[in-house]
């Protein structure tokens, strides 16, 4: 799967460019503000989790067009050990 923009998360860095390129993406896709501020939080979030519990790995953000409207597809990636007992 082949996505238009990608951040390795390695560092704290890392985190704040993966949500400038999801807000960036969001303000180009025309969300208002309060969207644009969630799914930053969002970005934040997942990319904060691979740094603090994985490591390292990717976040992805793809721009989707389907049926007149747009939106985002946001995928994060990591290669941690995972949670051992849920």
């Amino acid at each position: 799967m082949e996505f238009q923009s990608c951040v390795k998360i390695i560092n704290e860095w890392d985190i704040v460019a993966a949500r400038q390129l999801g807000r960036n993406v969001a303000k180009e896709l025309g969300f208002g503000t309060v969207d644009q501020a969630r799914i930053t939080t969002a970005i934040s979030e997942l990319a904060r989790n691979i740094y603090l519990y994985a490591g390292q790995g990717t976040v992805c953000i793809d721009k989707v067009f389907e049926e007149g409207k747009s939106g985002l597809k946001i995928i994060a990636v990591d290669e941690g050990p995972g949670i051992q007992d849920i």
